[in-house]
């Protein structure tokens, strides 16, 4: 009887295993789809009340940037958190981050990444007003640090409006598997 169980408990695991690793973006057509999404078509939603209409197209920039800078690097949310302006390396197309074991590394990103930053960095001061002082990439309407968890809730509203439940860590793995179909062609 406990054999049967076993055998049984691991063909759950398996199942629970390919359920769980169908969430990812598999094609690349997949990844621009959601990114578009965010970019333009969450705002054309008919259930969008005005004050979630308005937030969108407040944020719309900053979040496209946010989603297209994972997508386009694989960087952990906290990674993401914690850039600052100078991180961007604009000529090599890479960010300075600090990984775990507070480890610094130069980590490259996509060309499309590239653009939807710089569109968002042209609006980052006037929209968002930082103090002098503030170095931070990401800001919240305050012209405060975005927080990790403001960056997780951001990435699960649009994932649950596009239909596909998405979380930062899934969009990471993502840009793995990516990595991985454009080495082995």
């Amino acid at each position: 009887m406990s054999r049967i169980l076993r055998i049984v408990g691991v063909s759950e695991q398996i199942y629970y295993y390919r359920k769980k690793h169908h969430k990812i973006l598999v094609s690349e057509e997949a990844v621009e789809e959601f990114l578009r999404f965010v970019a333009y078509d969450y705002g054309k939603q008919p259930e969008l009340n005005k004050r979630h209409l308005s937030w969108y197209e407040d944020n719309r920039e900053r979040d496209t940037a946010i989603v297209s800078l994972i997508l386009g690097s694989g960087l952990r949310v906290n990674e993401v958190v914690n850039l600052i302006l100078k991180d961007i390396d604009w000529e090599a197309r890479c960010v300075l981050v600090t990984r775990k074991g507070k480890k610094m590394q130069s980590v490259p990103f996509l060309m499309r990444s590239k653009l939807d930053l710089e569109e968002y960095l042209r609006i980052r001061n006037s929209r968002y007003q930082p103090t002098v002082s503030e170095t931070a990439l990401f800001l919240t309407k305050g012209g405060k640090p975005m927080t990790k968890n403001a960056m997780q809730k951001m990435v699960n509203k649009y994932s649950r409006a596009y239909g596909k439940p998405l979380s930062v860590h899934i969009l990471r793995h993502t840009f793995g598997t990516q990595l991985y179909k454009r080495k082995r062609i």
